[in-house]
């Protein structure tokens, strides 16, 4: 029986796997999770699975699947030293299991993958975050420059790869040398949405980490600023995360009802979220490494246009259905939100645009549940 392990980013892939058993998706999630759609894909192949977690293993009826529960050794050791120990660990684990692929997370830092590699299994990538910010250089200082040469090298030990955007494979292809099987997904969206009907802006939104790289702060300054030449205009900031606190001041500090902070959300309540707004803003800083933004894919099936930084690699999916504006430029991303909200031909046209790419989601073959049985099939060939 073909054996694959499973090497996850931080979700919840216990919880996941419980819905699954009982046919369901993950209802916390608003779009398919990767881990449904690998214990959707290993049980088509009829293969055998090991999933490593940092959850308490569930109880399993299932003889094709095991969990083998790693935790990170201390938090208060040094981040990397404690990753490293983590993945010393982990190839115990590989070596006790000895699998023929390993698929292998964003939770591993790349510069420990040379640890898990082996002649007795295909190593591959599952991709999540660009290595740096598209549009720039891989390295500007001598610094980044031996992180640059560190992560190439380690790339080059791998022997494929799932990317999660156009702009994750660009990375990976630039940096690897070996002639390696590299899939890209479109992101899958679980159900029919009715579009909601706006046709100008009044309510703007964010959804995501609560974050200072993801904007967050820039983007409460920015609405902040245009409310005094523009009453109507609300901004709804929902998610969690470590500059709550900071966004809270910003809100405490603002004209009445011009931002308000709604927390985190369930699957459904996002989608409530998005279909009550008119205009969703991506405004991720140049100081964070984007791997897609699904959350672009997700207020599409609503027709809700996305303004996005150009540092996200969504908007490579939303040619001429989507504004974009430059990363950590507070102006531009003011001029950008006036443009949509003074010119409602302009926004309509965004939103006009978006219904085609959303027929094309929908027929996708390229959902990453698809693209795991393709590349085991391909690395199995070897």
């Amino acid at each position: 029986m073909l054996k694959v392990t499973y090497i996850p980013g931080p979700g919840d892939v216990v919880g996941t796997y419980q819905y699954w058993t009982q046919g369901l998706e993950d209802p916390r999630i608003p779009v398919l999770t990767y881990s449904s759609m690998m214990y959707t894909a290993i049980s088509k192949l009829k293969a055998a699975l090991q999933v490593i977690t940092t959850y308490e293993p569930p109880e399993v009826k299932d003889d094709w699947i095991t969990f083998s529960q790693i935790s990170v050794t201390s938090t208060k050791k040094n981040y990397f030293l404690a990753q490293f120990e983590r993945v010393k660990n982990i190839r115990k684990n590989l070596d006790a299991f000895r699998p023929d692929i390993v698929i292998v997370g964003s939770d591993i830092p790349v510069i420990f993958l040379f640890l898990l590699r082996s002649k007795h299994w295909r190593l591959c990538l599952s991709i999540h975050n660009t290595y740096w910010n598209i549009g720039r250089r891989p390295y500007f200082d001598f610094k980044s420059k031996i992180k640059y040469y560190i992560t190439r090298s380690n790339i080059r030990i791998t022997d494929g790869a799932l990317c999660t955007s156009i702009a994750c494979a660009k990375q990976y292809k630039s940096m690897q040398i070996n002639d390696v099987p590299v899939f890209t997904q479109v992101p899958a969206v679980t159900h029919e949405f009715t579009p909601n009907k706006s046709t100008t802006v009044r309510r703007i939104a964010y959804l995501g980490r609560i974050e200072k790289d993801k904007g967050v702060l820039m983007l409460a300054e920015a609405v902040n600023e245009l409310r005094q030449h523009n009453t109507e205009i609300e901004c709804l900031f929902a998610g969690s995360g470590t500059a709550v606190r900071l966004l809270e001041e910003h809100i405490s500090n603002s004209p009445k009802d011009t931002l308000r902070y709604v927390g985190a959300l369930s699957g459904k309540e996002v989608h409530e979220f998005l279909h009550s707004c008119d205009l969703l803003v991506v405004p991720t800083m140049s100081s964070f490494n984007e791997g897609l933004a699904k959350v672009g894919f997700e207020s599409s099936v609503h027709l809700v246009p996305c303004l996005y930084s150009d540092v996200v690699p969504a908007k490579d999916y939303f040619n001429g259905a989507c504004s974009i504006f430059r990363a950590d430029d507070k102006e531009d991303l003011k001029t950008k939100l006036i443009e949509i909200i003074e010119n409602p031909d302009y926004y309509n046209s965004l939103r006009n645009n978006l219904e085609h790419y959303v027929h094309e989601i929908k027929k996708s073959d390229q959902l990453w549940g698809d693209l795991v049985i393709r590349i085991i099939e391909k690395l199995n060939e070897k």
